[in-house]
């Protein structure tokens, strides 16, 4: 169970880091290239969804995933949790009445579990939680 325990803190540590670099990349891109912010911000989460793959593989769950399926599969679990995101964080606050950080937070959570869950099991082919 530890083990278990441990990766879901890698998981979310590994999502952080890469979120950031997300916000980021969209954000050089957008103030220094002139890109514009749907572009930039589609290439920011293809950045973060692609890093979070390599570093997931390597020290989250320590498997060697075919690439070319596990980025696959790994991209259609992050577009569905962008979209658990997104409609957490506008449900969140205009039915819950929230204030945008607690329903983004609340939400970004919820998206960090679907994409831990679906990954350990369907990317790396391990029980996320047993």
């Amino acid at each position: 169970m530890l083990s278990r325990i441990r990766r879901l803190l890698f998981y979310y540590t590994v999502s952080l880091a890469t979120f950031a670099g997300n916000v980021f990349g969209a954000w050089l891109l957008m103030e220094y290239f002139q890109v514009q912010q749907i572009p930039a911000i589609t290439a920011g989460f293809i950045l973060q969804t692609v890093t979070a793959f390599f570093v997931n593989r390597r020290w989250t769950f320590e498997k060697q995933t075919k690439i070319s399926r596990g980025l696959t599969t790994t991209l259609a679990i992050q577009v569905v949790a962008l979209l658990i995101a997104i409609l957490g964080t506008e449900g969140g606050m205009n039915i819950l009445g929230l204030n945008f950080i607690s329903s983004r937070i609340i939400s970004g959570l919820i998206a960090g579990l679907w994409g831990y869950t679906m990954d350990s099991y369907l990317t790396f082919g391990l029980a996320p939680f047993t």
